[in-house]
């Protein structure tokens, strides 16, 4: 199950760093603000018998920015995005979308300043 497609495809377009999503690592020389995106774990659900169509995926998104203010502006709008979303995109349908963690770290290689949110996206197969 990717549910990279699903962050991808919700956060393309509609973030300042709508062309800047990148999955795993920046490039080697990034424009800010920008977006990276992993799965944590993919988790399927079992019952007695019959195993549920379910599958409970954590993504880690990252937001990058030069300025602690344009990290949590970027933050701000993927939350926007993501956050209680249920629909379908690009085939995948999603039940929902759980914001479970943020945190702020700084970077001092690249001096740059980053919002790690953990999601909960709950999808079928």
């Amino acid at each position: 199950m990717d549910a990279g497609i699903v962050v991808f495809g919700r956060l393309a377009n509609q973030t300042i760093a709508a062309s800047r999503i990148y999955p795993l690592i920046l490039p080697q020389q990034p424009t800010y603000p920008a977006i990276t995106y992993q799965t944590i774990s993919s988790v399927r659900t079992h019952a007695m018998g019959q195993d549920s169509q379910v599958v409970r995926v954590r993504m880690q998104v990252n937001c990058w920015g030069r300025t602690y203010a344009e990290a949590h502006a970027l933050a701000r709008q993927v939350t926007t995005q993501l956050s209680r979303f249920k629909g379908e995109v690009s085939g995948i349908t999603v039940l929902d979308v759980l914001l479970d963690n943020e945190l702020d770290t700084y970077e001092s290689d690249t001096q740059t300043r980053r919002v790690i949110q953990d999601y909960s996206l709950f999808l079928t197969e």
